[in-house]
């Protein structure tokens, strides 16, 4: 290919997406792109060469979660990259890597909102969003986990008001704060970064507090129970 666009200085884009393609088998994803924009620069309504120009930034992207290498502006990347595909191409596979890429970056509940679009879940991702415009900043927010171990999502209805017993004895976390209602233990406080979300607080931040009740706001993606202090 190179001796090909070496004698041919005005050569089709054709010659440029194969290359593009070639590169593209062998890894070397940036510089794919080189040949995909060159292609792109001839023909730029190429719906073939903008969708396989995607699949090379998706497959680099996949490459770089499975390292654990993934950088805030690669989440700018895949943004572009769902923007540039065809009308007619499932971008259900992008949303699903902007979720992984999301949960490297430490932000779950967008993570979750990423799959959800991806999944065409669009009424679970509006009724998610309002109620992210509920957590009023003046307040104070905290998400109870760990409640698999216990009842699951069933004690928690909206407007219910649940007892924080903390637990400075704890063996494993001396900030604990157990969570019960009616003197039935139904999860904790989150209070790590693979427990708690952004949005929140966690345990430690509300270990000076007075507080020792919280009312359930609600359940966020069927994954986190909001709840605030009272």
């Amino acid at each position: 290919m190179d001796y090909a666009i070496e004698i041919h200085p005005n050569c089709p884009a054709g010659y440029y997406y194969m290359k593009a393609i070639i590169l593209n088998y062998d890894y070397q994803y940036d510089e794919a792109l080189k040949y995909y924009d060159k292609a792109l620069s001839k023909d730029p309504s190429n719906k073939t060469y903008l969708k396989n120009k995607a699949d090379n930034i998706k497959s680099k992207l996949k490459s770089k979660v499975f390292l654990h290498q993934i950088e805030p502006n690669d989440l700018d990347l895949i943004d572009e990259t769902i923007k540039m595909l065809p009308e007619n191409c499932d971008n259900g596979p992008y949303f699903q890597l902007k979720g992984d890429i999301l949960d490297q970056l430490g932000d779950p509940v967008k993570a979750s909102i990423a799959r959800a679009l991806g999944a065409k879940r669009y009424d679970e991702v509006e009724k998610a969003e309002n109620q992210l415009k509920k957590l009023k900043p003046s307040l104070t927010y905290i998400n109870i986990t760990g409640i698999h171990n216990y009842r699951g999502f069933e004690p928690f209805k909206e407007g219910t008001i649940v007892d924080l017993i903390r637990e400075p004895d704890n063996p494993h976390d001396r900030y604990a704060i157990r969570v019960e209602i009616k003197g039935e233990t139904v999860g904790y406080v989150a209070n790590s970064q693979y427990t708690q979300i952004r949005e929140v607080k966690r345990a430690i931040e509300i270990k000076d507090t007075n507080s020792r009740y919280a009312e359930v706001m609600f359940i966020l993606l069927k994954e986190w129970v909001i709840a605030k202090l009272i």
